[in-house]
């Protein structure tokens, strides 16, 4: 039970964490994808995704956090079936 308690507190820190990163970093990193100097250069298609998924590592990071997520959620549920 008390394992139980413990694994939804992390899951809950990890929602906030991940809510945070995609609405606030990943609005930043998509501002700044194509720079904002005085000669901004307007990226598109592919060319675009790619500036914003590595801008702050925006996306790499974004994908670990949906990967623990998926395994402490699949935890949580073995855990409970075994209850």
């Amino acid at each position: 039970m008390r394992r139980v308690a413990w694994v939804q507190r992390i899951l809950a820190f990890l929602y906030l964490l991940l809510m945070v990163w995609g609405l606030g970093v990943g609005t930043l990193a998509w501002i700044v994808r194509d720079g904002l100097g005085p000669v901004p250069v307007a990226s598109q298609g592919r060319d675009a995704l790619e500036n914003f998924f590595f801008t702050f590592s925006w996306g790499p990071v974004m994908f670990i956090l949906c990967g623990a997520i998926a395994l402490l959620y699949w935890y949580l549920t073995e855990l409970q079936r075994a209850e």
